[in-house]
């Protein structure tokens, strides 16, 4: 009764949530899965969602979890959302564990010692951090092991329980395929030994064992063949060393076959764990993921052995009814109890580029015609952000008839690329990178270089210029060659008929230092006359002489702020303008 209750008011709680977040009824799983993301960086700010549906779901997980915790009224960082959320999540996690082992009659400490094992071996540590998804997915895992095997007395609560636990084990697969691999190696050898549907007719049996070894067989070659590129840290190093799989893969198998060995009453767990080694010992970007799930399942089988082989003969296991109800109400009391008091926690690391910030940019320094390419998940957080839809290309749409092809790609996840970053929001994985579409990147980069040093050479002649006075700071960004060439220019040509202070040369907001300079703040404006200078109006006529500036030369924008002139060219500066 207990754990229909809690069932129940988990999905009232996701009701709950999808009403209070307004999202339209989706057409399609595409659509659902857009929203939910949307949503999710609406309400929590920035998250890493690259496009895969597993990252789409956890942004859904946070979004739910910031209607439930109020975790966006507090004011909390998305790190801190996400610190918060996985501290359930383990917290969870770690409890299923505990009563697992507990139904497999192992000791207290026994259990306490391989929940331990599972979650703070140090691989496993630094995997979590920069792997949330895979901890997620390892809870739900969990959570559907416990639900399945607890066998409830009850005849329709066992079957609720094992729809449950199905219903969470295809959840922790879409975050994290990789669960795939120990459930369909645990199905095979329950199938094969007769521990599942031991009724079954001998030709039956090898029917759907043939079956189950060909998923096993499928799942684990599709993981290894499409595994993609192996995560690496914002500076290229990778998310484990280089001999660490080896050393999981190796231990695991080891364990695995120990406990085969020596614990019949464990052998499809640890039999079924074996081909989970291949994805841990094989560079991929499943890697992490792998090494977090084959370092539970080896905890789990490890202290089992280890209490098998201290007190023989076996306890006699707690009874899976009382399980089922000790599990119900201790996830309840867990989750409500940690939703009401969990305190914030602040970011302890980047937290990625906001959507705001990469609109603010987009507005200050594009015309409302050039367009920007960018992707379904990008388009909504920009869209949310504020920014006009008829300022982007969908990609992989067809552009609007009579409108101007993108000059400019957003992207999110600072992947490598060889085409010129036009400005750059956030650090490693988390960045939005900005980027100028050219036909040939290499190219433009040699051209881009001798801007650069004719912009310096140019920027030279201003630094010392009478008419033009500035800090050691300002000359220091004149002569970096950062400075747009077109400000460069209309500069040079204002000296000859004024006198001015160059206040600041900043550059673009948002961008990481030693961006492009396209703002700078003049005061102190005098205008040259065969009397001598004058001060009269002078500000008025040196914004009037950028404003009318050939267009080729014209700032995107000119005005004053608190009696400075403000100039602001767009973006991205031209290439080649300066001999």
């Amino acid at each position: 009764t207990l754990l229909v209750a809690a069932l129940t008011a988990a999905v009232a709680g996701l009701a709950h949530a999808s009403w209070a977040a307004a999202l339209s009824m989706p057409a399609t799983l595409r659509d659902l899965l857009l929203g939910a993301n949307a949503y999710g960086l609406t309400d929590l700010g920035s998250q890493l969602v690259p496009a895969d549906s597993s990252d789409r779901v956890m942004a859904f997980h946070l979004a739910v979890y910031g209607v439930l915790s109020g975790a966006t009224d507090r004011g909390n960082s998305v790190a801190g959302s996400v610190r918060e959320f996985l501290v359930l999540a383990v917290v969870a996690g770690a409890l299923a564990l505990f009563l697992i082992c507990r139904q497999l009659a192992l000791g207290r400490f026994t259990a306490a010692a391989v929940v331990l094992a599972a979650y703070a071996a140090p691989a496993v540590a630094v995997t979590q951090a920069l792997s949330p998804v895979a901890t997620l997915g390892l809870t739900w895992f969990s959570i559907a092991g416990l639900l399945i095997a607890a066998r409830p007395a009850s005849p329709g609560l066992d079957r609720l329980a094992a729809l449950a636990g199905l219903l969470l084990l295809g959840l922790a697969a879409v975050l994290t395929p990789v669960v795939l691999v120990p459930a369909a190696g645990v199905l095979t050898t329950a199938l094969a030994t007769g521990v599942l549907l031991p009724r079954l007719p001998r030709a039956g049996r090898a029917v759907l064992t043939t079956l189950a070894f060909g998923a096993l067989v499928t799942v684990t070659a599709v993981l290894l063949v499409r595994a993609g590129s192996v995560p690496t840290l914002a500076d290229g190093v990778p998310v484990l060393p280089d001999a660490g799989p080896f050393v999981v893969g190796a231990t695991i198998a080891v364990v695995a076959l120990a406990a085969a060995w020596r614990v019949l009453f464990v052998r499809p767990l640890a039999v079924g764990t074996l081909p989970l080694v291949a994805v841990v010992a094989v560079p991929s970007q499943h890697q992490p993921a792998a090494v977090v799930l084959g370092t539970a399942l080896a905890a789990l089988l490890l202290g089992t052995l280890i209490e098998e082989l201290v007190t023989r003969p076996r306890r006699r296991a707690v009874r899976p009814s009382a399980v089922a109800r000790v599990c119900a109400v201790s996830l309840t009391l867990v989750t409500v109890g940690g939703l009401a008091l969990l305190p914030p926690q602040e970011a302890t690391g980047s937290a990625g580029a906001s959507a705001a910030s990469v609109a603010t940019w987009l507005q200050t320094y594009l015309p409302p015609e050039r367009r920007v390419r960018v992707d379904d998940q990008l388009f909504v957080e920009l869209i949310r952000a504020g920014v006009p839809a008829t300022r982007f290309e969908r990609e992989g749409r067809e552009p609007r008839v009579g409108a101007e092809p993108a000059a400019l790609e957003a992207v999110r996840g600072g992947g490598p690329s060889d085409l010129p970053v036009v400005a750059r929001f956030g650090d490693g994985p988390l960045a939005v990178d900005v980027r100028l579409l050219v036909e040939d990147p290499a190219a433009f980069a040699e051209a881009q270089e001798l801007a650069t040093a004719a912009a310096a050479a140019f920027a030279e002649g201003l630094a010392v210029n009478p008419n033009i006075d500035s800090d050691d700071e300002v000359k220091a960004v004149l002569r970096s060659g950062t400075v747009d060439p077109r400000m460069l220019t209309v500069l040079a040509t204002a000296a000859a008929d004024y006198q001015f202070t160059l206040r600041s040369l900043t550059p673009d907001v948002g961008t990481e230092t030693g961006g492009a300079v396209r703002t700078v703040e003049i005061t102190d404006i005098a205008e040259l006359t065969s009397a001598g200078p004058t001060t009269d109006g002078a500000g008025v006529r040196l914004r009037d002489f950028f404003r009318y500036q050939l267009s080729r030369f014209r700032p995107l924008s000119q005005g004053f702020d608190d009696g400075t002139l403000v100039v602001v060219y767009d973006a991205p500066s031209p290439v080649g303008l300066l001999p």
